[in-house]
């Protein structure tokens, strides 16, 4: 989906900008004759680069029936993956559970892969990824910044980041190491900046409480002024204190004067557009980038250096300063690589 119920940033424009070929995958639970609806609706909706159908969670009974309807809509099927509930990943309460959290996960890749190799066509789908036409495109101009050793949060409470912003950051010169904000004591040795990445710190808020040396260490980092990046489940992690999905209250960073908590009203979820209020750890003043937010949490200081845009709707966020950017819209650096350049800046000095 795109863009408030647009294309715009959607995987549908970007398959038919680049005349990428697609397969459409259909999860079929409580599904039967229906499917044929839904696939000619993808089919007729708009132009489209749709050349394929997988059934997901398909009672094998009725995949013939399935491939005939294919045919008569002069589709191709590609195979179906039946019901497999020993190897599903479920929900949890705003998003899918993360890989660190599945302990069994490559048992249940391995298990899922058998299944596929006897009920997918796995040439088939091979053939026509090689069909996609070659892609030509001027590879960006990275600058080397110089050394940095940059610490990132990762483990069950910190484990959404993108992956481009860590390779990005090495181009520019940074050695990146990682450290768990739940069972290590402090933060690693010579550190010349921090990244506090998203996550669900209101899960095992108990267990990041009951952990004060950390607490410390991370507090100690951020007010000594080493550039420190803080994204939602990070900003939360430096609150004087967090409220965990049960309610109850727990001690935390102590960097951000304030509470963070559940809201029990809609939060402003989705894209957005910031704008630099001040000259910041991230940006000059004026400068600007596009991200989203999703949340459930809300805080009571919640900043007021950016200003937020959407569909003509705005509102004040972010807590920085020349040494912190702090708040719950999240980052990619390609939207503006200026920040990560002056980010990088910031720590090599």
């Amino acid at each position: 989906d795109g863009i408030n119920f647009t294309r715009k940033a959607s995987t549908y424009e970007i398959s038919v900008y680049t005349k990428t070929p697609v397969i459409l995958v259909m999860d079929c639970g409580g599904m039967t004759t229906s499917a044929g609806a839904v696939i000619k609706g993808f089919l007729k909706y708009k132009v489209n680069m749709i050349k394929g159908v997988i059934f997901n969670r398909l009672d094998a009974k009725i995949y013939p029936e399935l491939q005939k309807l294919c045919a008569s809509l002069r589709i191709r099927c590609y195979g179906y993956i039946p019901k497999m509930s020993s190897v599903a990943v479920e929900n949890k309460h705003i998003t899918l559970v993360n890989e660190i959290e599945i302990d069994d996960l490559k048992a249940k890749m391995q298990k899922f892969a058998a299944k596929a190799e006897k009920t997918l066509d796995i040439d088939g789908i091979i053939e026509l990824a090689k069909s996609a036409r070659e892609l030509k495109f001027k590879p960006l101009n990275v600058p080397y910044v110089g050394k940095a050793r940059i610490a990132f949060s990762y483990d069950k409470a910190f484990c959404l980041y993108y992956r481009d912003n860590i390779d990005l950051l090495k181009k520019m010169g940074a050695e990146v190491v990682t450290f768990s904000p739940m069972h290590d004591k402090e933060l690693p040795e010579n550190i010349d900046g921090l990244v506090l990445c998203g996550g669900y710190p209101e899960m095992y808020a108990s267990e990041l409480a009951k952990n004060e040396s950390m607490l410390r260490s991370v507090n100690n980092a951020v007010r000594s002024g080493i550039p420190t990046i803080a994204e939602c489940a990070g900003f939360m992690y430096l609150h004087e204190s967090m409220y965990d999905i049960t309610g109850v209250a727990y001690k935390m960073a102590g960097v951000i004067d304030g509470k963070c908590y559940k809201s029990d009203i809609p939060i402003k979820n989705g894209y957005i557009e910031l704008i630099s209020n001040t000259s910041n750890l991230l940006l000059k003043r004026g400068g600007k980038f596009k991200t989203y937010e999703y949340h459930v949490y809300e805080s009571t200081d919640p900043g007021s250096t950016f200003t937020a845009v959407k569909n003509g709707d705005s509102w004040k966020c972010i807590n920085s300063s020349p040494t912190l950017y702090a708040g719950f819209p999240h980052l990619h650096f390609y939207t503006n690589m200026k920040m990560a350049e002056k980010f990088m800046r910031s720590c090599v000095k």
